[in-house]
């Protein structure tokens, strides 16, 4: 018996719905076959009949918390879709079967403890089945990871290959609202409200967690931050400690690679030994930022209150809901990096600025569309153009597994847009808002 190429886990969840929309009406959806699972029969079918997918898929029912029922259905696919959340609940028998079966894996998920759960139990095993398996592939993590990797490319170009990445900073600016989903809520919530053991919440925020070496220290957050060469200023981004661990691990994977076969390819992909990483959320005024750092401030202090969380769960959003349809394809991000290097003199080279901008909303339209794209860079067809060390399989990152595959499957989209040049320091046109 065939397998099938991608099983879509939680394709009734709000986020695995908009993932499931976007397969069926792909431009290559005649390459390759698909499936949608979920616990609840009436609710895919429904969303079958929704999504006028006709008979082209199959349906499968599947109880994410069922270790066996996992085993029994994952093994007859190529890819499985995750985005059956929170993921420190119901993902590790996923991850677990997908492993042992060689089945490649991608996920939503923004939870650094669960990733580091994964990495420790499931890495090895993943390297010797060669699964490819993908965490943080949504809007939490991949602009991080891809802008940070464009600009460590880009630095290496425009120093003919002398120069290496040394500080490497993000701003998120947002246009309409970001708008968090039940699921989302119900993660955040899970790790204040004890479910996650707080030693691994601990481990998993301390810098290099996830990474395979350790760098050197990043630089000290202040409460109002900027980005180097630019008048952009902002404060604390929600997702910046998730998404700084996950770039540390791609930076820390191709730096381990370098090291280990000395091969040039290997080394030119490698960032860096000086490498660090930082982001946060932009601001029209300083005025402005302080402001949503104490909104920001607030909002933890209040999920951490026993009584205060237990009347904020009456009122906030239930899991499986999301944005308004009709604000879905509205709104967009621009993230703006820029990238410092260091000659091998120890000298300061030339300055990268990597320009990522996607339209409509981030957090779940976007989030949907850059999850099924690295899930069908996976697909036999394509397979052979991802990085070398994605064929070799493991615990990865978009930008470690997928590499420059990733950039040219986005903008074929028509939703994301890539700029990554050089920056002129001294030229005052840097110094505007971008």
């Amino acid at each position: 018996m065939s397998k099938t190429d991608i099983l879509i886990l939680g394709a009734t969840g709000y986020t695995g719905r908009l993932v499931a929309e976007y397969i069926a009406n792909h431009p290559q959806r005649s390459s390759f076959t698909f499936a949608i699972g979920g616990r609840s029969k009436e609710r895919m079918e429904a969303l079958a009949s929704k999504l006028s997918l006709g008979n082209d898929f199959q349906l499968v029912q599947v109880d994410a918390m069922n270790r066996e029922d996992i085993k029994r259905v994952v093994k007859d696919y190529r890819i499985v879709i995750s985005t059956v959340g929170p993921f420190w609940r119901y993902g590790k028998y996923i991850v677990e079967a997908c492993t042992e079966n060689g089945v490649h894996y991608v996920d939503t998920t923004g939870e650094p403890w669960f990733i580091r759960q994964c990495i420790e139990e499931y890495d090895f095993g993943a390297l010797k089945t060669k699964a490819i398996i993908i965490h943080a592939a949504g809007f939490d993590s991949v602009p991080s990871d891809l802008s940070s990797y464009l600009s460590a490319r880009t630095i290496k170009r425009i120093t003919g290959g002398m120069g290496t990445a040394t500080s490497s900073t993000s701003a998120f600016a947002f246009s309409g609202s970001l708008s968090p989903s039940g699921g989302t809520l119900m993660t955040i919530i899970d790790a204040v409200a004890g479910n996650v053991p707080a030693g691994l919440i601990k481990r998993s925020f301390r810098s290099y967690a996830l990474s395979p070496i350790t760098g050197i220290r990043p630089p000290k957050r202040t409460f109002i931050q900027r980005l180097p060469h630019t008048s952009i200023i902002g404060g604390r981004f929600v997702m910046s400690n998730a998404n700084t661990r996950l770039v540390q691990r791609t930076w820390g994977l191709y730096q381990m690679r370098a090291q280990v076969t000395n091969a040039p390819q290997d080394i030119a992909n490698a960032y860096g030994d000086k490498f660090t990483y930082t982001e946060f959320q932009a601001t029209r005024t300083t005025i402005g930022a302080v402001i949503h750092n104490l909104k920001l401030i607030i909002a933890v202090l209040g999920l951490w209150i026993t009584p205060i969380r237990f009347i904020a769960l009456k009122f906030l959003p239930k899991a499986g809901t999301g944005p308004k349809e009709g604000d879905l394809k509205k709104g967009g991000f621009t993230l703006t990096n820029v990238t410092s290097s260091v000659l091998p003199s120890g000298a300061p080279g030339k300055i990268a600025k990597t320009v990522m901008k996607g339209e409509g909303e981030p957090g779940y339209f976007l989030t949907a569309i850059m999850t099924a794209e690295i899930a069908l860079a996976l697909l036999p067809a394509n397979i052979d153009k991802i990085t070398e060390m994605g064929k070799e399989g493991g615990v990865l990152t978009p930008m470690a597994a997928i590499g420059d595959v990733l950039v040219e499957r986005l903008e074929a989209t028509g939703k994301f847009s890539f700029q990554s040049d050089e920056l002129e320091a001294e030229n005052p046109e840097n110094r505007k808002n971008v």
